[in-house]
């Protein structure tokens, strides 16, 4: 298995946004759709970065904690998508 290239400033900077965006929201499609960006963009990364693939483990696993609170996150419907998500998860409350 070769090694792969270590990613570009932008990108890093874009792996950043999206790993804060999964943390809030708990869901890969939600946080690449809030960035603009598809999400296959970010699964790529993912297959190619063992570093990037743990990242996003704990991006999910911070999620889950946050859903599982006592006070926990108000169900709610995203504007445009007719999906459920959680909307102080997606507004970083």
């Amino acid at each position: 298995m070769t090694a792969s290239r270590p990613f570009t400033r932008r990108q890093a900077l874009q792996n950043a946004r999206f790993l804060d965006a999964l943390a809030r929201t708990g869901n890969a499609r939600l946080a690449a759709r809030l960035l603009g960006v598809h999400r296959s963009t970010y699964a790529k990364r993912r297959a190619k970065s063992p570093l990037f693939a743990a990242q996003w483990e704990m991006a999910l696993a911070a999620a889950h904690a946050r859903l599982h609170q006592e006070d926990g996150p108000t169900p709610a419907i995203l504007p445009g998508t007719g999906r459920g998500t959680m909307r102080s998860m997606v507004e970083g409350a």
